[in-house]
């Protein structure tokens, strides 16, 4: 092979390890992306979560005021 086939060769081999390292940083920088919002979105499920279960001790404490409420005899 003549030198200038060598330095054609050298210099696509230079491009596509320069492409490879581009894009393995893409690949860290999409992974770090992807934990934080796989953390935002469990942080949003425990909130959800909390939520519900605010939620459900409150309808519990309505059903047993309205039960009570029922009990009640009002004067006519």
């Amino acid at each position: 092979m003549e030198s200038g086939k060598f330095d054609q060769l050298e210099a696509k081999i230079k491009q596509v390890v320069d492409r490879c390292v581009e894009l393995k940083e893409q690949l860290a920088e999409q992974d770090e992306v992807i934990l934080a919002k796989d953390r935002e979105l469990r942080e949003a499920n425990a909130t959800i979560r909390a939520l519900q279960e605010d939620k459900d001790a409150v309808r519990v404490k309505v059903e047993s005021l309205l039960e009570k409420l029922d009990t009640l005899e009002l004067p006519s």
